[in-house]
């Protein structure tokens, strides 16, 4: 979100650091600030701005998603305080007349508090330029000064608002309810939206006005027609606007800060504030404000955390004293008794992310400062339980390595077994697998597809996994490819056990005794030397080629001829696939793979090779490429 460094600078009285600084110190103890952007207001350089770009988390979207709430945060860190906020949050002071207007709401659980203030005889015009001002730098569009003063208090207090032209309702009431399937509205963009029965509206019984929480409509727009208007604040269950916002496809200022949960307690103070800066740039001498209707049927409390030095300092590995701990929590604001030695702390209803001791301990290590806290090595290290299973199944897969095997993970859902998943993937992967065999057996033929290309001549892989039965679940081995036998062998004499295709793992391991260290699962490979080829990061091109030949020419010869010609770029191959035999001749045909450890080659280039390799196979009598 963009804050203004001049708007956060006019809640103190003291000099905040200069932007630059402010960011650094912000981005250790709060919120990363993504960018600094330096506005120039066109009054004088004692005018100029900065913006500042703060990544605010979830966690504290809260109370931090205003200008307020953002100096209420800097005021803790750099223990500077507050300018004194004077406003009364009734609005007792104005000489109120009785209210005619009515509010109704239908869905208490979706609208936790709704607020509602008829003003009339105002006037709607141009904003002020301070105001104008204000908006702009943050990115916001002017509009009049009615909807301008509306969105200033959203970003200075973070309680989102909506005004109505009162003119434009039929009736006089509000009613917060329920949209009904297929209704219609036209957004305040112009978008024509239809509901359904899980949409909040605020509606003036039959119309809907606006999408409750996060967008206007255009039935009761505020215009420079305007005469009376009703100012809303209110409070919205945060899971049902995500939801709908994400039905709708409609993402607002208003939609971003209901979702993210604010406290009801903070409509009254947005009323508050608006209805007081709209008397005072929007009021005419026939101004008149009537009774506010507050409708709250669950008022929440302030709660309170109870916690002790020992604990914060344990968890904190920390050694910050009682004293120092008070002075945080008085920074903060917090209201806190101290009694046999525990601290009873209340925290302010705004503070919705200090539910538990863990996280007040949390604000008391950031404010205090996590770089103050000396590193230090644990008194005692507890050796780890070595896990029986983990140990045993290590030992296999290294002896099936040192014989050449690869491991390959494959799919636990197949198509037929006996267990059935209830909310299945896909109609192939229905059940949970009995055995490892299977899937196996499918990857190897896949794998023996692409032998030539990686030029090996036979697959060797295993599988070590979890297999579901009815009556139990259990860790399986199986194993496919040369020397299967001689390594089920060198598996049974190591572990004393007769190991086969596919081998209950858990039956085997309950057997064996328990490890006493981890030391020996390193187990030695052959002392025979291992060539290892570069591999390269190249794409490689691949070529068939097939050809006639007298039928006393042997498959080698014709390789030898393929592969002497077809140059350095030729990494695999040509390896036979296809043999058949017609009268005196005999047909083969080869593929091959070309690819460069430098380039990525061209199929010009693999092109002139293969015309070369056909033009030495057409200077042999009776040879002849098909």
């Amino acid at each position: 979100m963009r804050f203004s460094y001049n708007w956060i600078q006019n809640y103190f009285s003291d000099k905040l650091p200069e932007p630059k600084e402010l960011a650094e110190i912000l981005t250790m103890k709060s919120f990363e600030v993504e960018e600094i952007i330096s506005r120039s207001t066109g009054l004088g350089q004692a005018n100029d701005d900065f913006i500042l770009e703060i990544d605010v988390l979830p966690n504290r979207s809260h109370d931090c998603l205003s200008h307020y709430g953002i100096a209420r945060d800097i005021s803790v860190i750099l223990n500077k305080k507050l300018k004194e906020d004077k406003t009364e949050k009734n609005l007792e002071r104005y000489k109120l007349s009785k209210s005619e207007f009515k509010v109704e709401v239908l869905d208490k659980d979706k609208c936790r508090r709704y607020i509602g203030t008829e003003i009339k005889n105002i006037k709607v015009a141009s904003s002020p330029a301070w105001l104008k001002e204000k908006l702009e730098i943050v990115g916001q569009r002017s509009i009049n000064n009615i909807v301008d003063l509306a969105n200033y208090i959203m970003l200075s207090f973070g309680q989102p608002l909506h005004v109505f032209d009162a003119g434009k309702l039929r009736g006089k009431k509000i009613v917060v309810r329920r949209a009904k399937n297929g209704e219609k509205m036209t957004t305040l963009d112009g978008e024509e939206k239809e509901l359904n029965d899980s949409v909040l509206v605020i509606s003036d019984g039959d119309t809907p006005l606006a999408i409750a929480g996060i967008r206007g409509g255009v039935g009761a727009e505020v215009d420079e027609n305007t005469r009376n208007i009703v100012v809303e604040s209110a409070n919205f269950e945060s899971v049902n606007i995500r939801k709908i916002s994400r039905k709708l496809n409609l993402f607002t200022d208003a939609s971003k800060r209901f979702e993210n949960e604010i406290t009801p307690e903070l409509a009254q103070l947005g009323m508050a504030k608006v209805v007081e800066l709209i008397i005072d740039i929007a009021g005419t001498e026939k101004t008149e404000i009537m009774e506010a209707i507050d409708i709250y049927p669950k008022p929440v409390s302030n709660w309170q955390i109870e916690i002790t030095t020992e604990e914060i300092n344990k968890l904190l590995g920390s050694n910050i004293s009682k004293t120092e701990i008070k002075n945080i929590f008085r920074r903060f604001n917090f209201e806190f008794s101290e009694k046999n030695n525990k601290f009873d702390i209340k925290i302010p209803n705004y503070r919705l992310d200090l539910k538990i001791k863990t996280d007040l301990i949390e604000e008391i290590g950031r404010i205090y400062g996590y770089e103050k806290i000396e590193a230090k090595i644990p008194e005692s290290i507890k050796i780890s339980e070595i896990n029986k299973e983990f140990y045993y199944t290590t030992k296999i897969r290294n002896i099936l390595v040192s014989h050449g095997f690869s491991e390959v993970y494959t799919y636990s859902f197949v198509e037929k077994g006996e267990i059935e998943i209830r909310n299945p993937l896909a109609s192939d992967k229905k059940f949970l697998r009995s055995n490892l065999t299977e899937r196996l057996n499918k990857s190897n033929e896949l794998n023996n597809k692409n032998l030539p290309l990686i030029g090996l001549k036979k697959t060797k892989i295993f599988e070590i996994g979890k297999v579901f039965n009815k009556n139990k679940e259990y860790l399986s081995l199986a194993l496919i490819g040369d020397k299967k036998k001689e390594t089920t062998e060198k598996l049974s004499e190591q572990f004393g056990n007769k190991f086969g295709i596919e081998t209950n793992l858990t039956e085997l391991i309950e057997k064996l005794p328990d490890p006493k260290s981890y030391d020996d699962l390193n187990l030695e490979l052959s002392a025979k030397e291992i060539k290892y080829q570069k591999i390269s990061s190249y794409p490689f091109i691949q070529r068939d080629i097939a050809l006639w030949v007298p039928e006393d020419i042997k498959i080698e010869e014709t390789q030898k001829l393929i592969k002497e010609n077809a140059g350095e770029l030729l990494v695999v191959g040509p390896n036979l696939f296809d043999e058949f035999h017609k009268k005196e001749r005999v047909s083969y045909a080869f593929n091959m793979v070309f690819q460069s450890l430098e380039r990525t080659l061209t199929d010009e280039e693999v092109g002139k090779i293969m015309k070369n390799i056909e033009a030495k196979i057409a200077q042999n009598k009776g040879w002849e490429v098909r």
